[in-house]
């Protein structure tokens, strides 16, 4: 009897075992699962939220800003957030301000030590708002036009405060900050300005110059005391250095960024197509179209066919001297073309990186940007490919490994002001809403890895949910109900025939 009790007794303990097994490794994974999208406490993330831009502040914290339709409501009137993350991923605060029924949010701008939130209406009016390192708004300014002579209207930063600039009929432009006027001034009528930026110690005025029926980029540099430095035309087309902006990174030289056409990716791709007569018109249509065409933040660029309707393109970054307005040579961010397209840029010019809070700096070389790319092949695709590449003062760029990201997932990448990797990814979560946190990382290797385990983990998940059915664990139950059962009533003959032939020995 007792060697039968100890064969179900053994029987019992291997299927506890395997039950625990297999329950430890669910709840691990379900676990994981939870800790990776879980939301910080105090965090919140509506429905109708889009997120607009992402960028470091000096003193070390994330920010996200972006839109949102208070409760819901597809009625009102969007909305502004502003969101600050610590380097653990906490949340340190949170603001929003409701915009006017007639504006709508237009940019955000932040130098890292204040954020200037910039809305515009039908008309071109802007209104830009003051927002301080704890999310109080410390100004609001205003300025409308109600001629129709308003060609452009720019806000931006100079020194943490923030300036408007108007451009009449393309050629004159006025500047003020904090109702003073810093730049009145007039250009001829063969310049058209359709851009104003203040990087370092300049503002930069830029547009195009007319020279015939050909259009060449033009820029000019202005003090903040209205001294008019230095007027370049550039003998490039319009398609291989549209200007984007200028930055004054953490080398301390001032640098053009823009746009390329990417003419030969393109031309490898539809050789086929096109006759080399067309192919001329072709390129100069295309091309022209290609550098004005914006995206959203954070896109996924889609190779193959989108890529040839709607090509991307390179992104380059060229010196200037503020003071005579000299430029250097043109150095593209990477080899862009049909299978690769930076998504976003993100350029360290205030702030400091500390080389050792990263894998992917092992130099400890001067890191003055980061591109992170975003690419998939097509829009049926499982998962999306994520890179981010450290830019450094040379020119070159750090390896990056491949974070494979699955298609139901948000993936915002970034490089925090410690050098560390951040990602503020998300994915959907009950009733339809969007579950977002904020992740650090030593580099890309550690995120990769992580985005490597998560699928696994959901997978072993949904297997063990879709297999251990209420009705399957039923079923189990009986069959070692009717197992023991029979195991005990054999075990407790065997031992009583065995018992029986001893005694008649």
């Amino acid at each position: 009897m007792g060697k039968a009790a100890n064969v179900v007794l053994r029987i019992l303990v291997i299927v506890s075992c395997v039950v625990l097994l297999i329950a430890g490794l669910y709840l691990f994974c379900v676990e994981s699962i939870n800790s990776y999208y879980a939301p910080a406490d105090g965090d919140v993330f509506y429905s109708s939220m889009s997120i607009k831009n992402i960028f470091p502040m000096n003193d070390g914290r994330i920010v996200v800003c972006g839109t949102f339709l208070t409760g819901d409501n597809v009625y009102g009137n969007r909305g502004v957030f502003f969101k600050a993350y610590d380097k653990n991923g906490r949340v340190s605060d949170i603001t929003s301000l409701t915009l006017d029924e007639s504006y709508s949010y237009s940019d955000t701008v932040s130098d890292g030590e204040v954020i200037l939130l910039v809305s515009k209406n039908a008309r071109g009016d802007i209104k830009t708002y003051d927002i301080s390192y704890d999310f109080d708004i410390v100004s609001v300014e205003e300025a409308g036009f109600e001629t129709t002579d308003v060609t452009g209207v720019f806000a931006g930063l100079v020194y943490s405060d923030s300036y408007v600039a108007e451009v009449r009929n393309g050629c004159s432009v006025k500047i003020s900050s904090r109702g003073k006027t810093v730049i009145d001034t007039e250009f001829t009528e063969d310049v058209f300005i359709d851009n104003i930026s203040f990087a370092g110690n300049t503002f930069f005025l830029t547009g195009y110059v007319r020279v015939g029926t050909d259009r060449f980029p033009y820029i000019s540099g202005f003090s903040i005391n209205s001294v008019k430095k230095f007027e370049t035309t550039v003998s490039e087309r319009f398609r291989d250095f549209t200007i984007d902006g200028f930055e004054f990174l953490a080398d301390g030289r001032t640098y053009v960024t823009g746009r390329q056409f990417n003419e030969d990716a393109y031309v490898s791709l539809m050789n086929t197509k096109y006759s080399e007569e067309s192919m001329a018109s072709v390129l100069e249509t295309v091309g022209n179209r290609a550098v004005i065409s914006e995206r959203e933040y954070g896109s996924v660029l889609i190779g193959g066919l989108s890529y040839e309707q709607d090509p991307w393109c390179t992104r380059f970054i060229c010196p200037i001297d503020a003071d005579s307005g000299e430029l250097g040579d043109v150095v593209k961010l990477l080899n862009d073309g049909p299978d690769l397209g930076i998504t976003d840029i993100f350029y360290h010019d205030a702030y400091n990186l500390k080389t050792n809070a990263t894998t992917d700096n092992p130099s400890g070389k001067p890191v003055i940007a980061t591109l992170v790319t975003k690419n998939a092949e097509s829009t049926l695709s499982e998962n999306y490919l994520v890179n981010v590449y450290l830019l450094y003062g040379d020119m070159t760029t750090s390896k990056s490994a491949n974070i494979t990201v699955p298609s139901d997932t948000y993936y915002y990448p970034g490089t925090a002001p410690d050098g560390s990797l951040f990602a503020y990814s998300g994915m959907t979560g009950k009733g339809d809403g969007i579950v977002f946190s904020m992740k650090n990382y030593r580099g890309t290797a550690a995120a990769a890895e992580e985005q490597r385990r998560l699928p696994a983990y959901k997978l072993i998940t949904s297997y063990v949910t879709s297999k251990i059915t209420p009705r399957a664990v039923m079923y189990i139950c009986i069959f070692m109900l009717l197992y023991v059962t029979a195991r005990f009533r054999g075990t407790s003959d065997a031992a009583k025939v065995k018992e029986s032939e001893r005694i008649s020995l």
